[in-house]
């Protein structure tokens, strides 16, 4: 019995750190409008949160089913939340959140870097919602974020 139960123990404080941790990813979609593209790009990323709640990894791509050019780009960012305010903004419990962040698309002919204010994120949890961030290209150009929709699920 007691060796039993020696070897279950390690089995049970690793699963119960395990599953008491925070959501650490998940998957983001994206809507993301530029000044001198007709079209829109709709992204699918990989979203990974090693530090909780503070620094998020993102990699993925975006296409606009051949309505602009490039019609698809791949993209890899860094976000960092600069502002965290605790509000009652909603029905449900919700954090309102102001992040900073910064990364590179590429269409794999060209390369651009670009920085990112997103001003109304919403976190609830399980997922987060971005309204109209901005984004600032090297190249002197800009785009809209006009939607990003996270979803925790590991």
């Amino acid at each position: 019995m007691k060796r039993s139960f020696l070897m279950m123990l390690p089995v049970l404080l690793a699963t119960s750190v395990l599953f008491g941790a925070p959501w650490l990813g998940g998957y983001r979609l994206s809507f993301d409008g530029y000044r001198d593209r007709p079209g829109q790009y709709y992204g699918l990323h990989l979203h990974l949160e090693p530090l909780w709640g503070s620094v998020g990894l993102d990699v993925g791509g975006a296409t606009s089913f051949g309505l602009s050019e490039p019609s698809s780009y791949f993209e890899a960012s860094v976000e960092i939340g600069a502002l965290n305010v605790r509000h009652m903004l909603f029905r449900r419990p919700s954090t309102w959140r102001i992040a900073l962040g910064g990364g590179v698309v590429t269409d794999f002919g060209t390369c651009h870097g670009y920085v990112r204010l997103d001003p109304f994120v919403f976190f609830f949890g399980e997922k987060t919602v971005k309204v109209l961030g901005l984004r600032l290209l090297d190249d002197r150009s800009w785009a809209l974020r006009l939607l990003e929709i996270t979803h925790y699920f590991f």
